[in-house]
């Protein structure tokens, strides 16, 4: 069995057409909202995957160079960290 990872680290530049290209190559569908595993969206500055096996979804911050500013879990409900 072999496992798709990507490495997202804050402080680093997102080359965001080449993540959300390997995201759809890895099943991933672009949905708004994100509401279950497998799913992604990017509105603005934020972007939001579920990834597979996570209880929560995960919301990336970018600043206007898209740097990673933060790299949070959220409450898919109350969308609150």
């Amino acid at each position: 069995m072999s496992f798709l990872a990507l490495k997202i680290t804050a402080g680093k530049i997102l080359d965001l057409e080449n993540l959300m290209s390997k995201l759809v190559s890895f099943g991933y569908s672009r949905t708004d909202p994100v509401s279950e595993q497998g799913e992604f969206n990017l509105k603005g500055g934020q972007l939001e995957i579920y990834p597979c096996g996570f209880q929560s979804p995960v919301r990336i911050e970018l600043t206007f160079n898209n740097k990673i500013e933060t790299i949070k879990s959220f409450d898919l409900f109350t969308k609150r960290f």
